[in-house]
């Protein structure tokens, strides 16, 4: 459990990186 708990978290945080990342792109464009 603690192994898919700690992969969730991680994919989240990596998702949420990454459309912050777009978002800053768009906006620094």
């Amino acid at each position: 459990m603690a192994v898919a708990t700690v992969a969730a978290a991680v994919g989240c945080l990596v998702a949420v990186a990454a459309l912050l990342g777009s978002h800053d792109r768009r906006t620094s464009s």
